[in-house]
């Protein structure tokens, strides 16, 4: 990475900036989908044709929600490094 120009170091920044905002888009709509699917959880628990798949989706939008979490700690990473190498090549 060290032959990049700098033109080519702002442009790859965009980019990862351009997908670290759509990460954190996908997180807000696993939680309104976790929200969702807590509520039809606690207010439906008499009727297991919603309360079981609810639970299941629950926990697939949790898990949604960590690796989202990780992609965007490792994205905000990836954007500091470019900033760094930005600064060094100006």
């Amino acid at each position: 990475m060290n032959n990049l120009n700098q033109k080519q170091i702002r442009q790859q920044f965009v980019l990862q900036m351009q997908l670290y905002n759509r990460l954190k888009k996908w997180l807000r709509n696993a939680m309104v989908l976790s929200s969702f699917l807590i509520s039809l959880a606690l207010f439906l628990p008499s009727i297991p044709l919603v309360f079981w798949p609810a639970c299941i989706g629950l926990s697939f939008a949790f898990l949604a929600m960590i690796l989202i979490g990780l992609a965007l700690k490792r994205g905000q990473d990836n954007l500091e490094k470019l900033l760094i190498l930005l600064d060094q090549k100006a």
